[in-house]
């Protein structure tokens, strides 16, 4: 069975490749804008609420369009359609449970501009997109890595920058070869905490948060210098520009950081042969914060990334044939395993007040959901052993971009050896 991938890289263009794209971006945005004209005024007039099928059979009508010609491939046309087909979709289920929720309604200047396997042409680096009969195609150059790909489908997209988004075939990964049971607990200073109850694993965090920390004081900063400024005049336009840029900049590298924890976690479960994952329901963390902690403590909790990564754990793992389950985490990281008894960790530490036990409070949180999900209930087991952790800390070098690797210029680590390897942008 052949699985798909997408990958996504970073185009650097020339001038007039550069204004070809913002020319088709604006052509997408002009056969969305006709059909969500067309859409409602046939709702308003005639009262049919046109399915997805419907409105991409009147998008290929000329006779309806006589005065629109798109400079688009057919299929780029059908696939604006279907998007805001599926926009109406995914807000008409919104709005059963939220009314305020508006249809799209608003005019777009600029729209991503999709290709598919037969509007698409790749000579060696070379990637030609077909724009219709008549209309120039559009030429770009792909890093080393994608040379002779065949992707499926391509997406022009604008990310303070042109991005290509390919969706390409990839190598199936073996299923894990084993039966073994693994507890996962999730963390703001450390991602990832893992033990099968033998061995344990500890995936540090601080990197993560400390890219978030900089882009807190560096986006504190301008917004503080743009409030001094007239709005809209030169320099407010320059300040902002840089916000942008900065929240762009942080937001891949905070990607690229939950990917290589994730990475790093799947990568211990095949070598322990753990087919079940075993990782506490945090749903609800986020709500209902004011009053009872910190503005400090409130912020961190609303920038923790728990639910992005576990989307990551959840898709890899089933990449390899490993079943995830939730279980409730209450009182996981209070209890001790040893004998039951409630204590309130310090630090990284929990210390036991009634049976001395000491040990990382992350891994007491992970041995726990374990325990709760094989008994039911948070068991305490008289000859329980500290599982010593051992500690993954994810690389703290500046990154650099390498067209030729293998990953098609995706941010790399440099450095770093051991496991570190594993959570590289290669094994995503």
């Amino acid at each position: 069975m052949a699985t798909y991938k997408a990958v996504q890289t970073k185009l650097n263009p020339d001038k007039r490749a550069r204004e070809y794209c913002q020319f088709l971006q604006q052509e997408s945005a002009r056969v969305w804008n006709t059909a969500k004209n067309f859409f409602w005024r046939t709702y308003r007039k005639k009262g049919l609420w046109l399915s997805s099928p419907s409105l991409q059979k009147y998008n290929r009508s000329d006779q309806l369009y006589p005065d629109e010609q798109f400079c688009l491939h057919s299929q780029s046309i059908q696939s604006v359609a279907q998007q805001f087909s599926a926009n109406l979709k995914a807000t008409r289920e919104v709005r059963k449970e939220n009314p305020d929720i508006r249809y799209p309604y608003k005019m777009k200047k600029y729209f991503r501009v999709q290709w598919k396997a037969g509007a698409i042409k790749v000579k060696g680096r070379n990637i030609i997109f077909s724009n219709g009969l008549g209309n120039k195609p559009l030429k770009l150059r792909l890093p080393r890595a994608f040379a002779n790909c065949q992707p499926k489908i391509v997406e022009l997209i604008w990310r303070n920058g042109y991005w290509l988004s390919l969706v390409v075939k990839v190598d199936d990964k073996d299923n894990v070869i084993g039966s073994s049971v693994a507890a996962c607990d999730m963390g703001e200073i450390h991602a990832i905490a893992l033990t099968d109850g033998y061995e344990a694993l500890i995936i540090s965090g601080r990197k993560l948060r400390a890219v978030k920390q900089y882009r807190n004081k560096r986006v504190a900063q301008l917004q503080e210098a743009m409030s001094k400024c007239t709005k809209y005049s030169r320099k407010w336009r320059k300040l902002n520009c840089t916000k942008r840029r900065i929240m762009e900049r942080t937001r891949r590298r905070i990607r690229d950081l939950n990917h290589k924890i994730t990475t790093s976690a799947i990568q211990w479960c095949i070598e322990h042969g753990i087919s079940t994952i075993v990782i506490g329901d945090l749903s609800g963390i986020a709500q209902c914060t004011k009053g009872r902690l910190s503005r400090r403590i409130r912020q961190k909790i609303s920038q923790w990334s728990f639910y992005k990564q576990k989307e990551y754990l959840l898709y890899k793992a089933k990449e390899v044939g490993i079943d995830v389950i939730e279980v409730s985490e209450a009182y996981t990281s209070k209890t001790c395993p040893r004998c039951g008894s409630i204590n309130s960790p310090n630090n990284r530490n929990y210390s036991c007040s009634n049976c001395a036990l000491t040990c990382h409070r992350d891994v007491v949180g992970a041995y726990n959901i374990l325990s709760m999900y094989r008994y039911g209930a948070l068991v305490p087991d008289d000859l329980f052993s500290y599982p010593t952790p051992k500690y993954l800390r994810i690389p703290f070098q500046a990154k650099r971009r390498s067209s030729s690797s293998p990953d098609g210029g995706l941010m790399v680590a440099k450095g770093h050896k051991s496991m570190c390897d594993l959570a590289s942008a290669t094994n995503r």
